[in-house]
């Protein structure tokens, strides 16, 4: 569908409604309401229309390097290399423009691509800064929100997570090199659901095997070191 047809939808339901609003001042003027009551009414629906267009008008005219973020976007579930790279790009452009701007914010360490978890705390970030200042939802109690509470928040856990590392540390073999996440004794699962399923714990549990018990213990190790 191209792109007039698509705002020629709101521009038609907003003449609709204020066709509506002529038709009652019409009928309650030939009724002889008070004028002042007709002008408090009309006044009202001037006022949520006038609100309407200026969403509309305002999601017409935003930047590109402001584009709407996909709703919701996780990055530990995108599966699309391109949509991913688009993800980022467009998170990069942010990063640039609004958030590297915050003194608190602007020393971000240079392995941030590396970390799933820095990424996916700066898109729901980008997400919810759109959502205060961009969106035709847009309220000054987002924004406020999104200063006071949302930024500092990312900021502080961002740098909790980045504390010590540092692009060197994620060579081949280095100490932050990324491994896939391991759940543990994630083999028991076929016997623990059978378990539940058929006693709902009245009876005891399977117990580990020496191979789990084995790897609790070099996990535990790890952690120590």
């Amino acid at each position: 569908m191209s792109d007039n047809h698509e705002w020629q939808r709101p521009i038609a339901v907003l003449a609709a409604d204020l066709e509506r609003v002529t038709r009652r001042v019409e009928d309650a003027a030939g009724k002889a309401v008070k004028a002042s009551e007709i002008a408090v009414d009309a006044h009202k629906v001037i006022s949520v229309l006038s609100k309407q267009i200026e969403g509309i008008a305002r999601a017409r005219t935003t930047p590109p390097d402001q584009a709407e973020p996909v709703p919701v976007v996780s990055w530990m579930t995108v599966s699309d290399p391109g949509e991913a790279h688009r993800l980022l790009q467009r998170l990069i452009e942010w990063l640039g423009t609004v958030y590297l701007r915050y003194p608190d914010a602007s020393k971000i360490k240079g392995c941030w691509l590396w970390h799933a978890n820095v990424v996916e705390e700066l898109l729901t970030l980008h997400q919810a800064w759109y959502a205060a200042y961009v969106s035709t939802e847009a309220t000054i109690a987002r924004a406020v929100d999104w200063q006071d509470r949302a930024r500092p928040g990312v900021v502080r856990r961002i740098t909790k997570a980045l504390s010590g590392c540092s692009l060197q540390q994620h060579k081949p073999s280095g100490p932050a090199d990324v491994l896939p996440p391991r759940v543990p004794a994630a083999d028991a699962a076929e016997n623990i659901a059978s378990w539940w399923a058929t006693t709902h714990g009245r009876t005891a549990a399977p117990s580990p095997t020496p191979a789990q018990l084995a790897d609790e213990t070099a996990r535990r190790r790890d952690d120590f070191d």
